[in-house]
């Protein structure tokens, strides 16, 4: 499958890399609809790397997608298959983390990142967790 690849600052390239795994419990198969460029992006491509994280091999870019729903794993029943959703690039160890609600998730002091693992690609597993919907389907170029 294709994807967005930086080696460096100002070494972008556009690479083949393995198809994602299926699904498992709790996870989704989102094919790409929509993407965009981060703040995060951008450091990285002009100057290799953000705050402490340098680019030390090369890391797949574009973490704010919005796509279909391809495939899903078992004990989903958030979504279905051809829905459109939103993928949340923040990820918290503790999704019920307290005092944190629901609604701000992005302050917990315990995130993982996504765009630092694998996104940018033609294809992405994540957990339902991440996923944003909206009756009547969402178009992509507004769900990111």
């Amino acid at each position: 499958m294709i994807a967005c690849v930086i080696h460096g600052a100002h070494e972008l390239k556009i690479e083949n890399r393995p198809e994602p795994p299926r699904p498992q419990d709790g996870e989704v198969l989102v094919r790409f609809g929509a993407g965009g460029i981060c703040g995060s992006d951008l450091h990285y491509y002009h100057e290799g790397g953000i705050l402490d994280f340098k680019i030390r091999e090369p890391l797949v870019l574009a973490h704010e997608v919005a796509g279909e729903v391809v495939e899903i794993g078992p004990g989903v029943t958030k979504v279905s298959v051809r829905d459109r959703v939103a993928v949340n690039p923040l990820r918290s160890i503790f999704w019920e983390c307290r005092p944190v609600s629901a609604r701000s998730r992005h302050v917990c002091g315990i995130i993982h990142h996504l765009g630092r693992t694998v996104c940018g690609v033609a294809k992405i597993v994540v957990s339902t967790k991440r996923l944003g919907t909206r009756g009547g389907g969402i178009l992509f170029r507004n769900a990111i």
